[in-house]
C-alpha cells in the first residue's frame, strides 16, 4: 500500500473541503450581518459554544485512544467492537445529558446565564451537540480505513446544506437567530444518519463495557 500517496490525496481533499466551506461562510457573511442584529449574533456565538464544550466533555479522549488501540490488534472482530463500543458510548453519553436537561435545564442554565434561558437555544445547542456526535466517531473510523476522500465530500455537503438552509430562513423567512441555528441541523442530521449507517454496517454493533 502506498502510504505517502493516501496521505497526499487525503490532504489534498480535506484541503479542498476545508477551503470551499470557509470560501462560502465569507462571502454569506455579509449578508447575515445584514438581516442578524449584533443580539442575534450573541445568541448564536452563546448556542455553538455550549456546543462546542460538550463536545469536549463527550470526548474524554476517546478518540485518541481508537486511534492508538485500532492498530494495535489487527483481529477485525477485536476492531469492530471497538468502534461499536465508541459508538455506544458517543450515544448514550449524549442522550443522558439530554434527558437530564429536560428536567433541570431551566435551574442549571439560570446558575450559568444571566440573559440566555434554556429553551428554545439552550435545548437546542443540547439536541445538536447530540447529533453530531457519531460523526467525529465515522470520521475517526474513515481516516484509519483510508477513506479520506468520503470525509472530504459528505462533510461538504453538509456544510453546504447547512449555510443553504441558513441563507433561506434568515434572508426569506427573516427568523433571525432562530434561522441561523436551526440551519445547523440538516448537515448534522445528513451526517448523523450517514455516520450511523456506516460505524453500525462496520462494528455489527459488537461492544462491551
Amino acid at each position: 500500500m502506498n502510504y505517502k500517496k493516501i496521505l497526499l490525496k487525503g490532504s489534498f481533499f480535506l484541503s479542498m473541503a476545508d477551503l470551499s466551506t470557509k470560501v462560502i461562510g465569507f462571502l454569506l457573511l455579509p449578508l447575515f450581518t445584514f438581516y442578524l442584529s449584533p443580539e442575534d449574533f450573541g445568541i448564536i456565538s452563546i448556542t455553538f459554544l455550549i456546543v462546542s464544550i460538550l463536545n469536549l466533555f463527550y470526548n474524554p479522549g476517546i478518540i485518541s485512544a481508537i486511534q492508538r488501540l485500532y492498530h494495535a490488534n489487527d483481529n477485525l472482530i477485536y476492531r469492530q467492537e471497538l468502534i461499536g463500543s465508541a459508538y455506544v458510548f458517543f450515544i448514550s453519553t449524549p442522550l443522558i445529558v439530554l434527558l437530564t436537561a429536560l428536567l433541570f435545564g431551566d435551574f442549571i442554565f439560570l446558575q450559568i446565564f444571566k440573559n440566555f434561558k434554556f429553551f428554545p437555544y439552550g435545548l437546542i445547542a443540547i439536541f445538536l451537540s447530540f447529533v453530531t456526535q457519531p460523526k467525529r466517531l465515522w470520521i475517526n473510523l474513515l481516516t484509519l480505513t483510508y477513506e479520506v476522500k468520503k470525509i472530504a465530500i459528505y462533510t461538504t455537503i453538509s456544510v453546504f446544506l447547512g449555510l443553504l438552509v441558513s441563507y433561506i430562513l434568515v434572508v426569506f423567512f427573516q427568523m433571525g437567530a432562530m434561522g441561523r441555528v436551526i440551519g445547523a441541523f440538516p448537515g448534522a442530521i445528513l451526517l448523523f444518519i450517514i455516520s450511523s449507517k456506516e460505524v453500525i454496517k462496520y462494528s455489527k454493533l459488537k461492544w462491551s463495557f
